[in-house]
């Protein structure tokens, strides 16, 4: 995330899930829960949407837009060890 504010990209985040056991608990979901909120963060539940993503890539919107997000957002992300 932080590599992102620094790059001036967004991030694509894809969950591992539970009922397809990629994981043994649904905690990676919270996590992406917590950071759909932020502009610039992509949530792909599917592989479906995971691909429409990328496809849309140039589309989406980074992460960050200016110097005081990247020092708001790294500072963000390094308060949660991330």
């Amino acid at each position: 995330m932080i590599v992102a504010a620094k790059n001036n990209v967004p991030v694509i985040l894809m969950p591992r899930q539970f009922d397809l056991k990629e994981h043994r608990s649904e905690h990676q979901k919270g996590m992406a829960k917590m950071f759909s909120y932020r502009k610039g963060v992509y949530i792909a539940n599917t592989k479906e949407e995971l691909f429409s993503f990328l496809n849309d890539y140039n589309k989406l919107q980074p992460l960050v837009e200016n110097e005081t997000e990247e020092k708001n957002a790294i500072k963000f992300f390094r308060k949660r060890n991330l």
